[in-house]
């Protein structure tokens, strides 16, 4: 799974279907982006990308989001002016680079193979830096769930609506 910030699952339901779409365009990004580096061989070219970025081309990027050419066009236009991701071009397609991908997406990382972890405790960590660990109490670990259940009914309620308004 991939953990998204609050504000772009609260704004991925707003009211607003500009700002909507756009956060469901970069919740989209997010969570196709590379997660580690890796090389891959597209058409006729090879790549390396690392954490936060993706190779694609607006054909992949359409059929993904499900939203028109000129659409994906645009929302990639707002985004890289707000500063969130950055656009190359690159053989036939485009390197999409997603700003602050890391903190965004693994704030924390669950670690419960270190030895100081107690069985009934989680204890967790910045990526880069082991010594900002803390542990979650029961009651936040509750929280976490709670909140993550809400985001759950809210995306089945969300594609139960755009089933039927087909």
């Amino acid at each position: 799974y991939i953990r998204l910030p609050r504000t772009v699952v609260v704004n991925m339901f707003s009211k607003d279907a500009f700002q909507r779409r756009r956060y469901q365009f970069y919740g989209l990004l997010l969570a196709t982006c590379n997660y580690s580096k890796s090389t891959f061989k597209k058409g006729r070219f090879t790549y390396t990308c690392t954490e936060g970025e993706l190779v694609t081309c607006y054909r992949e990027l359409v059929a993904q989001s499900r939203f028109s050419k000129s659409t994906v066009i645009r929302l990639l236009k707002e985004l890289e002016e707000m500063g969130r991701i950055e656009v190359t071009n690159v053989g036939a397609g485009k390197k999409i680079v997603v700003y602050h991908y890391i903190e965004l997406t693994r704030k924390f990382i669950h670690s419960d193979k270190s030895p100081e972890c107690s069985p009934g405790k989680r204890r967790l960590r910045e990526p880069r830096k082991p010594e900002a660990a803390e542990v979650l109490t029961p009651e936040e670990l509750e929280k976490e769930r709670q909140d993550n259940e809400i985001i759950r009914l809210m995306l089945e309620q969300e594609q139960v609506k755009e089933k039927f308004s087909k």
